[in-house]
């Protein structure tokens, strides 16, 4: 027994000494993982990883990474993700990766292990992220040569401190190369640096980030042309003025000994903004100008902001001035209420678009009526009587027998089309078209008919990401992860992309987004040529795929004009056709309307559920592209999947919708005058009981409302329009406590500094009649009241404000 325990602990000390060489200096690909914003993250948010791997054998080593999270089910409670990389090594080569890993929504951890192909694990390492779910934190990434005069602006307490700053240093060596790897910022600030360093790839990626919500600032000073040149030059439309140095008042709130002694000598980028917004201001000097881009900002400071962290330190409310200026009081309070998680915004989209099926799968219920009702009526009466009849009524048991056999056989095949026999998917898709390529973004869910596991292949230029919901609406958010926990579901990235998922249930929905850039083949697209002056609009519209596109439209912020279907090849001529002003903010009421409009009247329910499901993607898709102030004009419509190549793929049995859309090119001239949407600079609500949706606004209730429109200081007004909203989209009857604004009206006599009372219904006001209302810089205050109406429930939708003017 002795020489037995003897053997057995030589074995186990061998198996230590193998496992030693397995981790140790003997593994033939060493791991060095490095997470590109420290310890800072946001559960359910992207977290980049660069990750370096060195060749330590005289042979290539092939393998893969493994990240595992844990993530929140649907049912409150938790399943692990597993996130796979193919990798190959040779001997003495460093080779980089960088990898964006979701942080899971129930653990503050990440598992990342290398394995060989025959699963030996080589290298492990625990990732553990600070994320505080009792504190926001507002997180600011920075590119500049000299960081550390930039830390005035790290640990400012904002709403009433429950909101900190973090300030997250970076450079071109790690900043990502895709936007995805950017969302943990709220602002990214450059300053003191030249961003033609970054690479074209990054430099895309900050644009994508910046139209997804980002908000992108920059510190101008001496060198500012060299931080904002390449990447917001031409979209902000800046206008280059003399700089130099200038006594710049920081306001009085900062004066020692009497008011407008707050004096700092500074030099001054000379920048003329026209369409900005000026958020912070000395006088007539802006000390922040901002320019919306689609859903974000970029931010303009006419200084280095380095320069100021002297007068910072003296005074520590100007960083919470100024960042409370950047953000806004509302943005601020959403980072302390949601700031520990990333916007799950994907997932109630997932969770509104594709988690229905396919209509045409819908049980017919009068055959299967007509099928039940033969059946009784032979099984019961008819048989009998008919053998009796015949003198067999010996045979009745065996007729009902093969009667039911029958009928059971019947209804199965009645029901081959209703029944799943494989994995299935539900699709939503958007195709955002240029002139040879096209953005595709979509949902997908998939399902499984029982608890079988499924395998899904993807095509390997799709960037897939897992949708999962937030834990902060689970009665116990976090939950213990243990390394080395079996993955539920799978995501490997290698030749192409595989879905795996195990221990499902049936009809348990699997969320996932997909994106990619997709080349168009042959001369397919959508061309166009249009003119939009005085609410009109004129030019063509061509249809140039091989096949229908249904119920489209040609879409404005605020306004719209339905175009119905268009065939293959169709060129669709319109000559001052009148546009319809929609409700900026109730994209359903405007989808509902192009959806049903194309269709008739029908009781066949198949129907009825697919113009549901048009609907509520239309209503995505106007939310999506018009939530926000926009000044694109696009085209949209319904057309098939895989219109874009001849030979589409498919997921397993798919069904789905897919939205065409396209940024058009529109002229807005006419003999010297330009025709601009007049909420383009954010209105400002001051008093009253209202809502703002996007830059359009509705009221309620009879207080009056007070607005301050901003139409900028390179327009010259000839008119303004104010324009009601059309009747076709508030008729609905579900929606009778929405309607038009029917109240009182006046604008604020700048000369006499008194209200006078207007009347809307002559919608359009010449220069001449609004001479006493705007002011210099080109600024309206109107007074809206409700009236009578106002008492009674009903919310009145302000009418849409357009300009008619001369470019100064």
């Amino acid at each position: 027994m002795g020489k037995w325990k003897w053997t057995m602990w030589l074995a186990a000390v061998f198996a230590f000494c193998l496992s030693e060489t397995v981790f140790g200096a003997g593994s033939p690909v060493s791991m060095t993982i490095t997470p590109v914003y420290g310890d800072c993250a946001q559960y359910g948010g992207s977290v980049p990883l660069t990750v370096q791997l060195y060749g330590q054998s005289e042979m290539p080593f092939s393998g893969t990474v493994h990240a595992l999270t844990l993530e929140s089910s649907g049912d409150g409670g938790e399943e692990t993700f597993e996130y796979v990389w193919p990798v190959q090594v040779k001997p003495a080569e460093t080779k980089k990766m960088e990898l964006s890993v979701p942080l899971g929504q129930k653990s503050n951890r990440i598992y990342m292990t290398l394995q060989s192909d025959s699963g030996q694990v080589l290298s492990e390492e625990t990732l553990n992220f600070d994320v505080s779910r009792d504190m926001g934190r507002l997180f600011i990434g920075t590119l500049s040569d000299h960081p550390e005069n930039l830390q005035w602006l790290d640990g400012i307490g904002l709403n009433y401190g429950m909101v900190e700053s973090v300030l997250l240093p970076l450079s071109e060596k790690n900043l990502p190369s895709r936007a995805q790897g950017l969302e943990l910022l709220d602002v990214l600030l450059i300053n003191d640096y030249d961003a033609s360093l970054l690479s074209k790839q990054q430099r895309e990626a900050v644009l994508s980030w910046v139209e997804q919500g980002g908000i992108l600032l920059f510190g101008t000073g001496a060198d500012g042309d060299e931080s904002f040149d390449v990447l917001a030059g031409e979209k902000a439309h800046l206008v280059p003025e003399k700089s130099g140095i200038r006594q710049v008042d920081m306001g009085d709130e900062y004066a020692r000994e009497r008011p407008g002694d707050a004096l700092l000598s500074l030099y001054c980028a000379g920048l003329q903004i026209p369409e900005g917004e000026k958020r912070l201001q000395t006088g007539d000097f802006s000390l922040l100008t901002m320019v919306q881009e689609k859903e974000g900002y970029f931010g303009f400071f006419p200084v280095d902001l380095g320069e100021l962290a002297e007068f910072a330190s003296e005074n520590s409310s100007y960083g919470l001035r100024l960042l409370t200026a950047l953000l806004g009081e509302d943005e601020i309070y959403d980072l302390y209420y949601y700031g520990s998680y990333s916007q799950d915004t994907d997932y109630w989209n997932a969770q509104n678009l594709v988690t229905g099926g396919n209509a045409d799968r819908i049980p017919n219920v009068a055959a299967y009526t007509i099928v039940v009702i033969l059946y009784i009526g032979l099984a019961g009466p008819g048989l009998y009587l008919i053998l009796r009849k015949r003198q067999l009524g010996r045979y009745y048991g065996l007729a009902v027998v093969i009667t039911s056999l029958v009928s059971c056989g019947v209804i199965y095949m009645m029901g081959t089309g209703t029944r799943f026999t494989r994995e299935f998917s539900t699709y939503a898709s958007v195709l955002d078209l240029d002139v040879h390529t096209a953005e595709e973004t979509t949902y997908l869910n998939i399902r499984t008919p029982d608890s079988r596991s499924f395998s899904v292949s993807l095509e390997p230029e799709y960037e897939v990401r897992a949708l999962t919901r937030s834990s902060r609406y689970d009665e116990v958010p976090a939950a213990e992860f243990k390394a080395g926990s079996r993955p539920s579901t799978s995501l490997s990235f290698g030749e192409e992309t595989v879905i795996r998922s195990t221990a499902n249930k049936a009809f348990e929905s699997h969320f996932f987004r997909l994106d990619r850039q997709v080349q168009m083949d042959g001369d397919r697209g959508l061309r166009s040529s249009l003119e939009v002056f005085d609410g009109k609009v004129s030019g063509y519209v061509e249809n140039g795929f091989p096949f229908a596109l249904e119920n489209a439209a040609l879409f404005f912020y605020g306004q719209v004009l339905p175009l119905g279907s268009l065939e293959p090849g169709e060129v669709r001529w319109l000559q001052d056709e009148e546009l319809f002003v929609w409700p900026v903010g109730m994209p359903y009421l405007v989808a509902g309307d192009l959806v049903e409009a194309d269709g008739t009247e029908t009781d066949d329910e198949s129907e009825a559920i697919r113009t549901s499901e048009r609907s509520g993607f239309y209503s995505y898709f106007i939310n999506r592209y018009f939530g926000t102030f926009s000044t694109q004009a696009r085209f949209s419509a319904f057309g098939p999947a895989g219109g874009l190549r001849d030979n589409p793929s498919h997921v397993g049995q798919s069904d789905g919708l897919v939205i065409y859309t396209a940024a058009l090119n529109v002229s807005n001239e006419k003999n010297g005058l330009v025709y601009e949407n007049g909420l383009k600079l954010k209105p400002r609500m001051t008093t009253g009981s209202g809502m703002a949706y996007g830059n359009s606004m509705m009221i309620y209730g009879d207080e009056p409302v007070t607005v301050e429109y901003f139409f900028g200081e390179n327009l010259e007004i000839e008119k303004l329009d104010f324009l009601p909203v059309s009747d076709r989209f508030l008729d609905e009857p579900d929606y009778s406590y929405i309607r038009r604004f029917s109240g009182e009206t006046s604008f604020y006599n700048q000369a006499t500094e008194v209200w006078e009372p207007v009347n809307l219904q002559q919608c359009s006001f010449s220069a001449q009649e609004l001479s006493d209302y705007l002011t210099p810089e080109g600024s309206l205050l109107v007074k809206y009241s409700g009236g009578e109406i106002g008492t009674s429930g009903i919310s009145q939708v302000i009418p849409l404000v357009m300009a008619t003017g001369r470019e100064r």
